[in-house]
């Protein structure tokens, strides 16, 4: 595993930016995969919703509005732009870091969507563990990440490769680091859910 967890160099520098990054979504068909990420949960009316990496606040676009939601990002640019955005709905942006921001709120649900493949193991378990701690007890921790997978179409891993997070894993990888923190995992495996050639693993874990 590469000792460098995201890369920000090159072409992927410009991802930095709000306006690049959200044209970036809309191309790739990113609705399509937060809308297959929420019909495996139950309904999320009135709940608390937590979201580590949230970037510009894209998820919130998906949630109802009886959500309560934070949202956590270390981009100044993302939580600036979801700051005004969103500034109709019970939402608050920070950049901050949840492993060592004091006194959070604990949520129902607490999502981490391409954050996992940004970290070290050791990192990752850190924030397993603080996500566990931050989750009601009849909460869910749900993370989704690219994956590596037997056969994989060959322009999907290239795609995957490319990415700004250098720690991307195969499935049992993401599989144990969720095992150590949660007694209950639940995974799926999507292929091309978004407009790319893609692998994504998404895992629910509980207490």
């Amino acid at each position: 595993m590469s000792q460098q967890s995201h890369i920000s160099t090159g072409f992927r520098k410009i991802l930095e930016l709000n306006i690049v990054y959200k044209t970036f979504q809309y191309l790739v068909g990113d609705y399509k995969l937060y809308r297959r990420v929420l019909s495996l949960l139950p309904s999320l009316e009135n709940k608390s919703v937590m979201d580590v990496g949230c970037g510009n606040g894209r998820l919130l676009d998906f949630l109802p509005e009886s959500v309560s939601y934070s949202g956590y990002d270390f981009n100044p640019d993302y939580i600036k732009n979801a700051s005004i955005k969103y500034a109709d709905r019970k939402a608050s942006f920070f950049v901050a870091d949840i492993n060592t921001a004091p006194d959070l709120a604990k949520a129902d649900v607490i999502f981490a969507i391409g954050v996992l493949h940004h970290l070290s193991d050791e990192s990752c378990i850190t924030f397993l563990n603080s996500a566990s701690r931050h989750l009601n007890p009849s909460g869910i921790v749900v993370t989704v990440d690219p994956v590596y997978v037997e056969n994989q179409n060959p322009i999907a891993k290239k795609i995957i490769q490319a990415d700004r997070g250098a720690c991307v894993r195969h499935e049992q990888e993401y599989l144990a680091l969720s095992k150590n923190i949660f007694g209950n995992t639940e995974h799926f495996l999507l292929k091309n859910v978004t407009n790319i050639p893609y692998n994504h693993i998404i895992i629910l874990n509980k207490k």
